[in-house]
């Protein structure tokens, strides 16, 4: 077998498990691998629709074989059901038609164990018949069925007890309005449209993997070796890895927490504080920021597709949708600033710049300097110096704005850039593989 990036991946994600599950016996008090994996399971949806996709992986990644499809599919349903009932039955969906939209965005978990035992069973098959490519291509779909949900699994981060809301509202007041409140207000004024936006929400790690499918299944078409491009699971896994810890550095529970449900998103504003400091927060609420995670992940699929663009325009389209619902989303979980969507810009240069292997070395260094600096920059300065940020509004919403604007022009570039490299290096394999058959 050739070394592949993909079973290399799957190797350090399971040695991450294993070393998460040993983790309680050595400091007490953190919670067991098996335990975070059940909770997720009960309580994280971004979790079971990224289980979603990695049943995605296997159902389209891998040669159909009808009767294990069947068997592997009505399996995976009758576990869904069983799980959704448990969630019922034991107050884990409080309320299936708002928060949950007909427990559509449960669905995914039972498909995936199924898909997972269905690819081992190929996988020792084409062991046991010593088809080693065969088996090659079962374990990094495997890799990439189960790589997110190992991801979002990972032990949970102590955070301390203080949250930098206060921060984030004086920052967003800056530009005259709250858009936080405005567009919340907008979407939740309809159940229909409010029920999409959970959706867009909440399926964002389903288009992480079909992004992956894509890539995959195309480089498979040309020719190109998985080492030598772009692997979007890698971007995602570095992305949520990195802004997991920047959570901890500059941690927020994001607007509505912070200003309260009778206040967001209908008003009146609360007066942003321009002397902010930190505030007490419970730990068990969620620290959603700083950065975005949902704004860099959708952001990361964009960029991973940069090669389809030209050919199938409508792929550009729909991601830059996609894009848009996502923001707006966010808006109306009441989990985020606008702040928090503007340094997930450069945030996501900066990754995708460490990751991009296909685009030139120059161009890679001074995007991930530029998208690591402005990113710890202005993290940086908010944390600990905003006075100047916030009594100077001109000049600090002008810096910020020019910073998106040189980062996407960037990542623009780099993908221009890398798009070159791919295209002579699939011309050169096709060159090499006619020089063979004459």
């Amino acid at each position: 077998m050739k070394k592949s990036p993909y079973i290399v991946m799957l190797f350090i994600l399971l040695a991450l498990a294993f070393i998460y599950e040993l983790r309680p016996f050595f400091q007490p008090g953190y919670p067991y691998f098996h335990t975070t994996l059940f909770n997720s399971l009960c309580y994280n949806v971004i979790f079971t629709t990224a289980c979603l996709g990695g049943a995605c992986a296997y159902w389209f990644l891998l040669p159909i074989r009808r009767q294990e499809l069947f068997v592997a599919t009505i399996v995976g349903v009758l576990l869904d059901a069983f799980f959704i009932n448990y969630k019922l039955t034991n107050g884990m969906i409080f309320n299936p038609v708002e928060d949950h939209v007909f427990c559509i965005v449960d669905i995914g978990p039972g498909l995936l164990i199924a898909a997972a035992a269905a690819i081992l069973w190929r996988t020792f098959q084409a062991y046991r018949s010593q088809e080693f490519e065969q088996m090659q291509k079962t374990l990094e779909v495997f890799s990439l069925a189960v790589a997110m949900p190992i991801v979002l699994s990972l032990g949970v981060l102590e955070f301390g007890p203080y949250v930098y809301d206060p921060h984030c509202y004086a920052l967003d007041s800056l530009w005259g309005v709250q858009v936080s409140f405005i567009i919340t207000k907008i979407i939740r004024a309809s159940l229909p449209l409010c029920l999409f936006m959970k959706l867009a929400y909440f399926y964002l790690s389903f288009y992480m993997i079909v992004a992956q499918i894509l890539i995959y299944k195309d480089n498979e078409r040309l020719g190109l070796s998985h080492s030598r491009c772009l692997m979007p699971a890698l971007l995602f896994i570095f992305i949520g890895l990195f802004g997991t810890f920047l959570y901890k550095f500059f941690p927020v529970v994001g607007v509505e927490v912070y200003c309260g449900l009778n206040s967001f998103p209908n008003g009146p504003w609360p007066a942003a504080n321009m002397n902010p400091v930190p505030i007490e927060a419970p730990s068990f609420l969620p620290h959603n920021g700083m950065p975005s995670l949902h704004m860099a992940w959708i952001l990361a699929v964009y960029y991973s597709l940069y090669r389809f663009y030209q050919s199938k325009p409508y792929y550009k389209y729909t991601t830059l949708v996609l894009i848009i619902l996502t923001a707006l989303s966010a808006f109306s979980e009441g989990c985020h600033y606008l702040i928090d969507l503007i340094i997930a810009i450069p945030f996501t240069l900066a990754i995708l710049a460490f990751t991009m292997v296909e685009a030139p070395r120059k161009w890679r260094f001074i995007s991930f300097f530029f998208g690591a600096m402005a990113t710890m920059g202005w993290l940086c300065l908010f944390k600990y110096s905003i006075a100047p940020a916030l009594h100077i509004p001109t000049a600090t919403l002008s810096l910020l704005v020019l910073t998106d604007i040189l980062s996407l022009y960037l990542a623009n570039t780099m993908c221009q850039q890398a798009k070159q490299f791919v295209a002579t290096d699939s011309s050169n394999i096709s060159r090499s593989e006619t020089t063979v058959v004459e």
